[in-house]
């Protein structure tokens, strides 16, 4: 495959500049929206968080996966997925007043019904995002993320200087989704056309009915954890906790959200050839723990810098549940690319399989974590999914694979070592700095935190270090 690691670099540097202007416009309206509002559209999210599973990309993953695929199939895909969208839209507005009345909060309603129509667009324009990624065309990719979440997110800070509140948050994801499609359609080469009913696609749908089946699953499992705190918690818990929950997933996003099209695209290429798809994923998988294992261990050791930096003193009450999840953000960009290895080899069905047992297992602990609030689902949390799911899960998609679990893992622990002797120097640091302003004490430690960790791993790989980000040629 030509240009390996150039398709890397831009898909990391779309994932990290789309989630480093997402946090710089939150910087600002975490500081003009109050946790309540945010509150409101998190209760209203908890639905189309689970409609998004049927619009965005589960029957058109074929667009990627396939070896070979003609014209008409892309075509009938791509209906398929904006009928879906239209669906998602009207269920939204049947279901907005018994959400609204779920929690009790009669803004979600409204709220819920305009959020409705990102399905729509959604549905529009996600196959066109696959055939981007089938062509490997991810610097397009890159430009077009970078200029919708720009103008959403300039539009919800208008709308909340103006006191919208709760409705600039809307603006937010409504614009950014109708920026995005017209973008992805000037940019994308996608056959378009009228439905080929002469073209069957059943065989491709039923792979993405095993995606789109195992993202429901893992939807009652990820989510009932906010349905629960925003039903017996309200409003605001909820945002705490939510904006918590988004830190300690945001390195797992930036990485493997970012690397997903294009690692699904080459695994697929290397299915038939076990050795070199244990080469390449043990590589990556390798990458992703060098790049997360810093970030992850600064929010379990100084959970309050992250929350002070990006959100404000209103959000305070994050804090203990960001320090409790972090357990979990150890692991968790490791346990995602779990996805990876089962579309790449066409294995939906074992993928579904194993949602319905995860989920139903993480269900279970969120049901009893509740009766401590929040700080409970957090810890039922990381148990399950840090400590336990992330060694049971992968060695089942290893497995379905054919290839070594211990290949994978045991390279990642000179990368562990280096983190925990890190932070073993580091952890006492706050007690030894007497500067007053808190930002400049935050940029300090996390200068201190990058200079010795890359230190450790410069003395463990020494002339190989290159290696651990730069680390194949370009194959075919």
């Amino acid at each position: 495959m030509k240009n390996f690691n150039s398709n890397i670099f831009w898909s990391l540097l779309s994932q990290f500049s789309n989630y480093g202007l997402s946090l710089i416009f939150t910087i600002f309206l975490a500081r003009m929206v109050l946790p309540y509002e945010y509150g409101i559209v998190d209760q209203a999210q908890t639905i189309t968080a689970f409609f998004i599973i049927f619009a965005d990309g589960g029957i058109v993953w074929s667009i990627v996966r396939e070896k070979s695929i003609r014209n008409e199939e892309v075509i009938n895909l791509s209906w398929i997925n904006i009928s879906l969208g239209l669906m998602l839209w009207i269920l939204t507005w049947i279901s907005a007043p018994y959400v609204s009345g779920f929690y009790q909060t009669p803004e979600v309603e409204d709220v819920l019904k305009a959020l409705g129509f990102v399905f729509v667009l959604t549905g529009l324009a996600t196959p066109f995002l696959m055939w981007m990624k089938r062509e490997l065309e991810f610097k397009k990719i890159t430009i077009i993320n970078l200029i919708s979440t720009t103008i959403g997110g300039v539009s919800a800070i208008v709308a909340a200087y103006f006191n919208y509140g709760y409705w600039s948050l809307v603006i937010l994801a409504l614009v950014k989704a109708f920026v995005q499609f017209i973008l992805l359609l000037m940019s994308s080469r996608m056959p378009i056309g009228l439905y080929k009913f002469n073209t069957p696609v059943k065989k491709m749908i039923h792979f993405g009915v095993g995606l789109i089946g195992f993202g429901m699953v893992n939807y009652f499992a990820r989510n009932l954890d906010n349905i629960l705190i925003g039903k017996i918690g309200g409003a605001e818990e909820l945002a705490l906790y939510a904006k918590a929950y988004f830190l300690m997933f945001l390195p797992s996003m930036l990485i493997t959200g970012a690397l997903t099209g294009l690692m699904v695209s080459v695994l697929a290429k290397v299915q038939d050839d076990p050795a070199k798809f244990q080469e390449v994923y043990a590589n990556v998988l390798r990458m992703i723990f060098v790049i997360t294992l810093p970030i992850t261990g600064y929010f379990l050791l100084f959970p309050s810098d992250p929350i002070l930096l990006f959100y404000g003193l209103n959000w305070e009450g994050s804090i203990p549940l960001l320090q409790i999840l972090s357990i979990a953000a150890i692991t968790q960009p490791l346990y995602n690319t779990m996805g990876w290895v089962y579309t790449a080899i066409g294995k939906s069905k074992e993928m579904f399989h194993w949602g319905v047992v995860s989920s139903i297992i993480l269900s279970v602990a969120f049901l009893v974590g509740v009766q401590w609030g929040a700080v409970g689902i957090a810890m039922s949390y990381s148990i399950v999914m840090g400590l336990i799911f992330v060694y049971v899960g992968l060695r089942k998609a290893h497995k379905a694979a054919d290839i070594c679990l211990k290949e994978s893992f045991v390279p990642l622990l000179p990368v562990l070592g280096s983190g925990i002797l890190t932070f073993m120097f580091v952890k006492n640091m706050d007690m030894y700095l007497s500067v007053e302003n808190s930002y400049l004490t935050i940029f300090l430690k996390v200068i201190t935190v990058l200079c010795l960790y890359i230190a450790f791993l410069y003395i463990i790989y020494k002339n190989k270090l290159k290696n651990l980000i730069i680390f194949t040629k370009d194959f075919r």
